[in-house]
């Protein structure tokens, strides 16, 4: 049980979001998962499965929630599948925003798209509270 005294909250899963991907001809849930583990005096976030505007809106709100105020965060993208161009823009504004109000942030294994919005509008010059650790390069077409 999260909450009860001596019970450490790691690797607690904060939220399955399902949105209804409605196409010609077929739809799918859609799904964004989001977790959180203290590593020392590092908060580690890990995103996983899709990105899409409707489940930043999940993020942002599990940002404020757990991660604002936080010192030191390390946001593992690792495991996101696929990120529509707006929810690329929301989490590209969710950890510039975050990096500026003076929160040291580690973005690992961004997706390339993501990686290059962050070349372009974020200082990731020494020093800076943001820093992308192996972003991922161009995967290859199927």
């Amino acid at each position: 049980m999260i909450g009860m005294p001596g019970t450490p909250i790691k690797d607690e899963v904060f939220s399955d979001v399902r949105v209804r991907g409605i196409g010609l001809a077929e739809s799918r849930d859609r799904i964004m998962k989001i977790s959180s583990s203290l590593e020392g005096e590092t908060l580690r976030v890990e995103i996983s499965g899709e990105v899409e505007v409707e489940s930043c809106r999940c993020l942002r709100n599990f940002w404020e929630l757990r991660v604002a105020g936080k010192r030191r965060v390390r946001l593992d993208l690792s495991d996101i599948d696929c990120a529509d161009a707006e929810g690329t823009a929301e989490l590209l504004r969710l950890i510039v925003d975050s990096a500026r109000s003076g929160m040291m942030l580690e973005v690992e294994h961004a997706p390339q798209v993501l990686a290059h919005s962050l070349y372009r509008t974020a200082d990731l010059t020494e020093p800076s509270n943001l820093s992308l650790v192996e972003p991922r390069e161009e995967e290859p077409y199927a």
